[in-house]
């Protein structure tokens, strides 16, 4: 077995679950809960190379319920590093581009200012810390907008909104880019054998899609495979119902990946696509 993956049943999980020598350990195998029994796990398998694709991603739920996201977000997958680390097996984090605060007005680069504006974003970048602290063979892999043909995201919470109103709510002044879970599996395989080969990357690398969107334009595409008469309605940030703040701009530079490894970014429309005309 080359590969261990943390996160069976998450989007970009089940991603990685399609390629070879892999094995992936879902919550009742591997329970974030759990940090040191997670850790462990490490050594059980004596993978090649480990990923980490377990979060807790809904926002609102970090910031009620604190404890747990650190246990998740944070603490656990600095466990599992610190065993990757001692056994010299490369490591795969991936991690969000709610670290930043979404004041930029063009795209974040890797070393550019982090500052999360919630709690979601504080507790990925607290593991990418100390993570990058430990100092041995890890990339931290950040991502943005997730989708997948889970019934857990933006594209299907549109659908549902489409089959029951004729008039959907959609923000539009939150800028950033949807992207496949399959493709940032295909990049984490990408970069896992880059490192199997004895590379010591220590480092952040950005992939997303492209071009820039927000969720307004997400949402019209996703209305374009449908044969519904649902309109949609602009809405500011501030006059949609969410308790946390969500950074404005979070467009990612993925310029590092590309001349490191070669790594193209893809058109999101096109990854869309690919999702919903089987859906």
């Amino acid at each position: 077995m080359s590969i261990l993956v943390y996160g069976k049943t998450g989007q970009v999980g089940k991603a990685l679950n399609q390629f070879e020598d892999v094995v992936s350990l879902a919550r009742n195998e591997a329970n974030f809960l759990n940090p040191y029994k997670c850790a462990e796990l490490v050594n059980r398998f004596s993978p090649k190379v480990v990923i980490n694709a377990v979060a807790k991603t809904n926002v609102d739920k970090c910031e009620k319920e604190k404890s747990e996201s650190d246990l998740i977000n944070t603490i656990t997958p600095i466990e599992i590093a610190k065993v990757c680390k001692k056994n010299e097996i490369p490591f795969i984090q991936i991690s969000s581009d709610y670290v930043f605060d979404g004041k930029s007005s063009i795209p974040y680069k890797e070393s550019d200012l982090t500052n999360p504006v919630n709690y979601y974003g504080a507790t990925k970048l607290n593991a990418e810390n100390e993570i990058l602290k430990l100092n041995f063979n890890s990339v931290i892999l950040r991502t943005s907008w997730v989708f997948s043909t889970s019934k857990t995201n933006f594209i299907f919470k549109i659908k549902n909104q489409i089959q029951n109103k004729k008039k959907i709510n959609v923000v539009f002044d939150q800028e950033g880019s949807p992207t496949s879970a399959k493709d940032i599996a295909k990049t984490c395989f990408i970069i896992a054998n880059s490192m199997k080969d004895n590379k010591k990357l220590n480092k952040i690398y950005h992939y997303s899609s492209y071009p820039s969107t927000n969720f307004y334009e997400y949402a019209k595409e996703i209305l374009t495979y449908t044969d519904n008469d649902t309109k949609l309605n602009k809405i500011k940030s501030v006059d949609y119902s969410q308790d946390v703040l969500r950074p404005k701009f979070t467009y990612l530079n993925c310029d590092l990946l590309k001349n490191d490894l070669a790594i193209d970014r893809p058109n999101w429309k096109k990854s869309l696509k690919k999702i919903l005309e089987k859906n």
